[in-house]
């Protein structure tokens, strides 16, 4: 049986920025500092009891604690090489500290993690586009909670055919099979480890044939219909 409550809550945002960028030939470098003040975030609270007795009944519901600030550093970095090589890549190096309590029970915390995301396009000989994304997200920890870093790898390649009219693409989503979270919580009466994928390495070959219809103007109608976000360019 799972019991939740819910409040109301009010937020109150404040944040600096510190940013530099710096154009070089083919190389593009940004990098931003930044600090920023947050109502607490809504930590779910779990326990083994209900109304001070002893019962099979977990309650969750969020809570939202005092303060929580954040210090981090930005970095992105892009290099084009000609039209036959792309890479873009995100850095992001932050600190998080909540402090606050609840019901006597004290969340103060403060925890250190990044992420990296990088995104490489390159032609390979016979005019065949190869495309890598990685992405990263490191490991990160609450009062009463800890995550895992997560790291997964996609990889497409498309090659076009019939005079720029037909594309053939194959596309590998989750190269390592390991995309998901994996999450311990716990409290004084309470421990729970879960693990939660939403999908699973995939394979997909495609054959499109344009029809009065440029390679260009095909990708944008895609872009347009949603497949920008997360998806490749091809």
């Amino acid at each position: 049986l799972g019991l939740s409550k819910h409040s109301t809550y009010q937020l109150n945002l404040k944040i600096h920025r510190k940013s530099v960028q710096v154009f070089h030939n083919n190389l593009h470098f940004y990098a931003n500092v930044y600090a920023s003040l947050l109502p607490g975030p809504e930590i779910p609270i779990r326990g083994a009891t209900f109304n001070g007795v002893e019962v099979p009944v977990v309650e969750r519901f969020p809570i939202n604690l005092s303060t929580n600030e954040r210090f981090g550093f930005e970095l992105n970095l892009s290099y084009r090489k000609g039209r036959k090589w792309n890479i873009n890549s995100n850095f992001n190096l932050y600190t998080n500290k909540v402090v606050g309590s609840y019901e006597e029970l004290v969340f103060d915390n403060e925890s250190l993690s990044w992420s990296f995301r990088l995104n490489n396009k390159l032609t390979l000989p016979g005019e065949i586009e190869w495309q890598t994304r990685m992405n990263y997200r490191g490991p990160e920890e609450t009062a009463i909670t800890k995550r895992r870093g997560q790291f997964s790898i996609d990889l497409a390649f498309s090659k076009e055919l019939f005079n720029d009219k037909a594309s053939l693409t194959f596309n590998i989503r989750d190269l390592l099979d390991q995309r998901g979270w994996d999450i311990e919580t716990f409290n004084q009466t309470f421990y729970n480890n879960s693990s939660y994928r939403w999908a699973q390495r995939s394979f997909t070959l495609n054959f499109t044939y344009r029809f009065n219809q440029k390679k260009n103007q095909n990708r944008s109608q895609m872009r347009s219909g949603g497949y920008e976000d997360g998806s490749f360019d091809f």
